[in-house]
C-alpha cells in the first residue's frame, strides 16, 4: 500500500515538473517576442491615423527624437535606451516619456497614458511638416 502512494507521488510530482516547465517555456517565448536588439529607429505615428489628428512619433540615427501633430503642437528632444533590451526614454523640454519598442510598433507611455504607435517608415521622415 505504502509503495502505490510513494508511486502515485512521484507521477504527481514528475507531471507538476513538466507543467511547471512548459509554462515557464511558454513564457520566456512570449517575453523574446517582445524583446529586439535591434535599436528605435524610423517615423511611427498613431493607431488614430487619420491624417489630421494622428501623432508621429519620429527616431534618427543621432539618437534625436521628435513627436508632433501635423496642426498641432511639435517637440524636440533626445532618445537613449534604458536597458539591453526596448525600453526606452525619450526627454522633450518639459516631460520625459517611456517608450516601450517591439518590432514595428511601440508603446508610448506618458504618466497615466500609454498610446499605440505603428512603424510606417524605417527612415525618419516628416509628415504634413517641415522639421
Amino acid at each position: 500500500m505504502k509503495r502505490k502512494y510513494k508511486i502515485m507521488i512521484a507521477v504527481i510530482i514528475g507531471i507538476l515538473f513538466v507543467g511547471y516547465n512548459f509554462v515557464v517555456i511558454k513564457l520566456n517565448q512570449k517575453l523574446n517576442m517582445f524583446k529586439t536588439e535591434e535599436q528605435i529607429l524610423g517615423t511611427f505615428i498613431t493607431e488614430d491615423n487619420t491624417q489630421v489628428d494622428a501623432q508621429y512619433f519620429v527616431v534618427d540615427q543621432s539618437e534625436k527624437a521628435y513627436w508632433y501633430q501635423q496642426q498641432g503642437f511639435y517637440e524636440e528632444g533626445t532618445i537613449e535606451r534604458l536597458n539591453t533590451g526596448n525600453v526606452y526614454k525619450a526627454s522633450f523640454e518639459e516631460k520625459d516619456i517611456i517608450i516601450v519598442y517591439y518590432e514595428d510598433e511601440l508603446l508610448f507611455i506618458d504618466g497615466d497614458i500609454a498610446v499605440n504607435y505603428e512603424r510606417i517608415s524605417g527612415v525618419p521622415e516628416f509628415i504634413g511638416i517641415e522639421r
